[in-house]
């Protein structure tokens, strides 16, 4: 493993012979991906509903002929064309709303790889191979996904509207951003919009081979009401004080919809166990605590197809009507913060009256997890901020966002779209999901979905008085009226300071070190500040210790995996 010292960036290609081999490797873990052979190239088709590609393809179709098939397609996507004439070339197209991955790299052979699963890229590469940054420890630091890029630098991802071309013997991979959002014509009833698009993106062939993640809230409820009769259920859960109403909210929605609901349920002493067994399997360091959680729910019921209702809070406003209720208020952040509801406001109104451009304005510190300023104490500042303005140059350049002329309007949907494409905790899961063998699935990250939201003005598509999501709340209400749609939200997260001053991951500090970029010498320094940090770090610390500094790593088992040769 290399530090970013004297780092010049990845080996895509060299003009010695070890750069010039011209061997591909299809590596696949998705049972979603289709893997087409028209006789001179290897298509890998991943798109949820099906718009029929393959018989485009079969046909002798162009790239660009599937491309535009999958772009008029309501779901999502990802197409990659490996060709074997003359030359080895590789082409690549991930729709602007997908969450379906495309992983590139060359190994440590020589070898062109192309994967669906990071754990898979990296095991073509040795140790000494793989560099981190200073930019990925901050982006591991700040948010719940690396936003662009992958966890060491030698792996490229295609990111949300790009395009990849990429001939080996010629030179690096070049990408282009390909496919952005329009602002549709706008909606008087974003409830209907809501539900036209939920019912044209979950238009699946094999619906009666499909479960939903029913965690019980407005999401993931709402997308089962889509799903045909009898369809079953299924959830996670750690036995812990902290989460049982999470685990109520599960069964009740389960009882309303009258599903068979699997519930898969662990003691929370074997959180660490299951930690590292995801870590392992996905490659990655998980910023979600819920991890394990999701694991559970996918690894351990039969299913081979799975619905969630990921990427909803961002199209449809988690928060909104708190930071509306604030904006309204923003007069009283001069009062003394004497309680500690007074401090929570005077902070958010805060952030509401900087401009949206400022890194420290609500609208970049959105999808922020952890205090900037402590943040900086492990990497440079400026760095930071840098990234900040990185993720909304990369929102903007995919969607049009509002006009800053109105401060509140624009904190909200500049927010909300900085969410959608750079926090993605979808990508996350759909990693686990895959790792084991299953296919994951997300509505609200179909093309139609996002277009739906998108023709629902602002601030009206993210709040309503003062209520947060109310159209999908609407919605459901119409389509489950038994459903509390009023309850507090729940979202998954366990008791971390609970867990790492007294529970299961204190064995796991006594194993592991701290990371050395980390300006302490112990854990408790870190966990009596900041119990967020602690987590992250731990997290880090053992994807280091299992994964990264691990010279013995292979694919998991059930890849599909191709080498191709002209």
């Amino acid at each position: 493993m290399r530090l970013s010292d004297g780092y010049h960036g990845p080996r895509f290609w060299s003009q010695n012979g070890h750069g010039r081999t011209q061997t591909a490797r299809v590596l696949v873990t998705n049972p979603d991906t289709e893997l087409i052979d028209d006789g001179s190239s290897v298509w890998l088709v991943t798109a949820v509903p099906d718009p029929g590609v393959r018989a485009t393809v079969e046909a002798g179709g162009s790239f660009e002929d599937v491309r535009r098939q999958l772009r008029a397609s309501p779901g999502e996507y990802t197409v990659v064309q490996v060709s074997a004439g003359d030359e080895l070339t590789v082409r690549a197209h991930r729709g602007v709303t997908s969450s379906y991955e495309v992983f590139f790299l060359r190994g440590s052979d020589g070898t062109v790889v192309v994967t669906d699963l990071f754990r898979n890229a990296l095991a073509q590469l040795s140790v000494d191979e793989r560099t981190v940054t200073d930019e990925i420890v901050a982006s591991h630091l700040l948010y719940r996904a690396v936003p662009t890029g992958t966890y060491v630098a030698e792996v490229g991802r295609l990111e949300h509207g790009e395009s990849l071309s990429w001939e080996p013997a010629s030179g690096p991979p070049e990408r282009d951003l390909t496919e952005t959002l329009t602002s549709p014509p706008t909606c008087t009833d974003g409830t209907r919009a809501l539900d036209d698009a939920l019912r044209r993106s979950m238009a699946y062939e094999s619906a009666d081979s499909v479960a939903s993640m029913l965690s019980g809230g407005v999401d993931s409820t709402l997308v089962h009401t889509y799903l045909p009769e009898n369809a079953p259920s299924t959830s996670g859960a750690f036995e812990t004080p902290e989460f049982d109403f999470e685990v109520d909210y599960a069964r009740t929605a389960s009882s309303l919809l009258g599903t068979d609901h699997d519930f898969v349920t662990a003691p929370e002493t074997s959180f660490t166990a299951r930690l590292e067994s995801v870590i392992d399997a996905i490659g990655m360091p998980p910023q979600q605590l819920q991890a394990p959680t999701i694991d559970m729910g996918l690894n351990e019921t039969d299913w081979g197809a799975y619905v969630c209702g990921e990427a909803a809070d961002s199209l449809y406003g988690m928060g909104a009507g708190t930071a509306q209720t604030v904006w309204q208020t923003r007069f009283l952040r001069h009062l003394p913060a004497v309680h500690p509801l007074l401090e929570s406001h005077r902070n958010r109104a805060r952030e509401l009256v900087r401009s949206p451009w400022d890194p420290r304005g609500l609208a970049q510190q959105s999808s922020q997890y952890l205090d900037q300023d402590y943040v900086s104490e492990f990497v440079d500042e400026r760095l930071v901020e840098r990234l900040q303005r990185k993720r909304l140059a990369y929102a903007s350049a995919r969607v049009p966002l509002v006009e800053d002329t109105d401060r509140f309007r624009a904190h909200l949907d500049w927010g909300h779209w900085i969410g959608r494409f750079c926090e993605n905790t979808l990508t996350a899961y759909r990693q686990i999901a895959q790792a084991r063998g299953k296919a994951l699935r997300a509505p609200f990250a179909s093309r139609a979905v996002t277009e739906a939201a998108l023709s629902v003005s602002v601030p009206q598509r993210y709040v309503s008085g003062r209520e947060s999501k109310h159209i999908p709340k609407r919605l459901l209400a119409q389509r489950l009226p038994g459903y509390e749609t009023s309850k507090p939200k729940g979202n998954g997260n366990l008791p971390e300071g609970r867990f790492l001053r007294s529970g299961p991951l204190v064995s796991a500090q006594e194993r592991y070190e701290v990371p050395a970029f980390a300006p302490v010498s112990s854990w408790d320094d870190v966990v009596e500040r900041s119990p967020g940090m602690g987590w992250i770090l731990l997290s880090w610390a053992i994807w280091r210790d299992r994964v990264l500094q691990n010279d013995d790593l292979r694919p998991v088992p059930h890849t599909r995996m191709l080498d191709i040769s002209p």
